[in-house]
């Protein structure tokens, strides 16, 4: 049984659906020529590329013009072997990958890149215009492969009702990670599912994991069972300690009933604090946590990371990591935390000896932009099929030959599963750069 691609297009004689192919009109032509000639003539932050740089962009030119967009990519991919760091490179990229269907989420990253790296480019309006329409279309196309795997589940329910539930409700927190909590509760469908606590703890964890916290929380309450509520409560604190509100979190984290729980949602936010540069409030957060244990001991490695953090180019607190140390109660984490900070220590003094820089020249920390040109490539870079967001890896480089690729099964289980993993994978992907161009709007 082969399942059907789920991206936009007319579908073929074998139930996979294609994209049509346009022909390039003259002004798509002259756009395209745009993006490449100007870089040599207007752009002044960068170098002028190199010439086998050059000949490896026009060769992408040419092959976007006779929409082999594929091709366009392996030229570009092959300037940017040379030239790693020229933006221009990154912007033919994004365009070229735009207009292959199932790349939308590739194709934002490279846009993220190339704006994030050059700020002041005269196209940064229409470039967030076209973000924002790459992105809708992902999201269209993610609730058509959502639908697809629900149809997948009810063919299984049909022929056996023991996965019934347990499909049911990994449907359900599918569509509450895309944000449609409607189909969500729709797809659980309670009056058949044998354990509803199950699902609805699984949508409040999606629903906090699209940072929809206050569906998370209104979800979380429907809760009969004290532990699953204590676990969603859990979920939810780290996700807004991640986010940087910590106020909130800390709201969230009061609700806890549960010692324990509570204890590991406190020491997460401390860890975020801590990551976030505030280490008076994560000493605080932590000093909250009642068990001395893992939890506090994680709160305080984290505090101690962030206290010498910068000591290779002359700041962080050696004597606070110091004291912080100390609270730690596992002889393991103490004795690493305090061999961290002694290679610190070293670090600082090395460049108080050899840096001109004194102490009435601060480092400024905080310029470091939130986020970089190179955590949206690292995006599209990573080839780890087990990372939250590999793009480099199928099936987003493919989808319909990814899905095409899945062993045909007559168990109709098998083929649920394989779709459900193709959907959980974009649903993660789609929330990971969701939240980061959050972030980069905050800039």
């Amino acid at each position: 049984m082969k399942p059907a691609i789920v991206v936009q297009g007319s579908r073929s004689q074998t139930g996979v659906i294609q994209t049509p192919r346009r022909h390039l009109c003259l002004p798509v032509v002259l756009v395209w020529l745009s993006f490449a000639l100007p870089f040599a003539t207007q752009a002044q932050t960068t170098a002028p590329l190199p010439p086998e740089v050059q000949e490896a962009v026009k060769k992408g030119i040419l092959a976007a013009k006779q929409q082999d967009y594929l091709l366009a990519t392996r030229f570009f991919q092959d300037a940017r072997k040379i030239a790693p760091q020229a933006p221009e490179i990154y912007y033919d990229l994004g365009l070229a990958e735009s207009k292959i269907p199932g790349r939308e989420l590739r194709a934002i990253c490279w846009f993220e890149a190339y704006l994030t790296a050059t700020p002041q480019a005269a196209n940064v309006a229409a470039l967030k215009d076209q973000v924002d329409v790459l992105d809708v279309k992902s999201q269209s196309n993610l609730s058509r492969m959502i639908k697809s795997v629900q149809d997948a589940a009810s063919k299984v329910s049909n022929n056996n009702k023991a996965y019934q539930w347990q499909n049911f409700s990994d449907v359900a927190d599918l569509w509450a990670g895309t944000g449609d909590i409607a189909a969500a509760f729709k797809a659980a469908d309670f009056g058949r599912n044998r354990y509803p606590e199950i699902t609805i703890e699984g949508i409040a964890r999606a629903r906090a994991k699209a940072d929809d916290i206050a569906g998370a929380l209104i979800t979380a309450d429907r809760l009969q069972n004290a532990n699953d509520k204590n676990i969603s409560h859990t979920e939810i604190a780290e996700v807004l300690a991640e986010a940087g509100d910590i106020t909130e979190a800390l709201n969230t984290a009061d609700l806890i009933q549960d010692a324990h729980f509570k204890d590991e949602a406190l020491s997460d936010i401390a860890k975020a604090q801590a990551k976030a540069g505030d280490v008076t409030g994560a000493l605080k957060t932590a000093d909250l946590i009642q068990n001395a244990g893992d939890n506090k001991d994680k709160a305080y490695e984290a505090i101690v990371d962030a206290q010498i953090m910068g000591a290779a180019v002359g700041a962080g607190d050696i004597a606070g990591a110091q004291k912080t140390a100390e609270l730690i109660q596992d002889v393991s984490s103490k004795g690493f935390a305090q061999s961290a900070i002694a290679r610190a220590k070293a670090s600082q003094e090395n460049w108080v000896i050899f840096s001109p820089r004194t102490a009435a020249q601060p480092l400024n920390l905080a310029a470091i932009p939130v986020i970089r040109a190179v955590d949206w490539l690292n995006k599209l870079d990573d080839g780890n099929p087990s990372a939250d967001c590999a793009l480099n890896t199928e099936p987003f480089l493919d989808l319909a030959g990814y899905l095409k690729s899945l062993p045909p099964s007559d168990n109709p289980q098998e083929v649920f599963k394989g779709l459900e993993d193709v959907a959980k994978k974009y649903v993660t992907a789609q929330n990971t750069i969701d939240r980061m161009l959050k972030l980069q709007a905050k800039r």
